[in-house]
């Protein structure tokens, strides 16, 4: 007798395989590879988003299952931000940022954090945290890094401290277990090194923009704009564009180098600006 075989869909696991494909895709030029993770967001999207914009966990024989946990939301958060950063496309970025903000709207601990299980999911005696870094990231380390992403985007600083109060009821673990809260260390070690925003606005801004793809990142966050992106919906964007030209901007704490508009003027920039005042 075969065994069973297990092939429903999870939420989680599609936010950071849409994280993988879209970073893979814009490093190495592959753009099948960021298909493959528009089409898996399209699918979440479509078939385990609820009318009123909750995810399921997972879908299985055309059949969406239970609601959503913390890792679902938050990795489909960034997997989108990733998408988003990858391509320009709005619309990734839209459904992130709705996301990340219902975070703290289901899922909040009063007492610090957040609960695996949402507030209006099974009742329970005691509603779970997801700390620890299993085979991935844990929904509390996912959570910090899609709010710190809003954050760099929006300029939202109540998000910024909900990130840091969340990361600090994960201390004990830093402290004696760190190696149970790898991701969370990353997220705060890029944090740490200056958090800082790049915006390229203008019909070449995916040429212009190369260099962000050319070695690792993670304490840089991008926003790409061709000149049509609403600045209200990308508030990194507002006021960037200028007619008939590709510009992009160098920020920290969303203070700006003078702008630059070509990549080789951006890679130099990138290189010697470290961050904590950017050079």
């Amino acid at each position: 007798m075969r065994p069973g075989l297990d092939d429903k869909v999870v939420t989680a696991w599609n936010g950071l395989a849409i994280r993988a494909l879209a970073d893979a895709g814009a490093v190495w030029k592959r753009p099948e590879l960021i298909d493959h993770a528009r089409a898996a967001a399209r699918f979440v999207l479509e078939h385990l988003t609820t009318a009123d914009g909750r995810l399921h966990r997972s879908w299985a024989g055309g059949r969406p299952g239970p609601g959503g946990f913390l890792d679902d939301y938050a990795a489909m958060a960034v997997g989108l931000f990733s998408l988003y950063a990858a391509t320009g496309e709005v619309e990734w970025f839209t459904e992130a940022a709705r996301l990340t903000r219902s975070i703290p709207d289901h899922f909040t601990d009063p007492e610090g954090g957040f609960f695996q299980t949402p507030d209006d999911g099974e009742a329970l005696i005691k509603r779970p945290k997801d700390l620890m870094d299993n085979p991935a990231p844990s929904g509390t380390s996912l959570a910090v890094e899609a709010l710190l992403l809003l954050y760099a985007y929006t300029g939202d600083d109540g998000c910024r401290r909900l990130a840091e109060e969340t990361a600090r009821t994960s201390g004990l673990l830093v402290q004696r277990y760190p190696s149970a809260v790898g991701h969370l260390l990353a997220v705060l070690t890029s944090v740490d090194q200056g958090l800082r925003e790049l915006a390229v606005v203008g019909e070449a801004a995916e040429d212009v923009a190369r260099p962000f793809w050319e070695r690792y990142r993670p304490e840089v966050v991008l926003a790409m704009g061709r000149g049509g992106a609403d600045p209200e919906t990308v508030p990194l964007l507002e006021g960037r564009a200028r007619p008939g030209s590709t510009v992009a901007y160098l920020c920290e704490d969303f203070t700006c180098l003078q702008p630059v508009e070509t990549a080789d003027e951006l890679r130099e920039l990138l290189g010697s600006a470290t961050g904590r005042g950017l050079g």
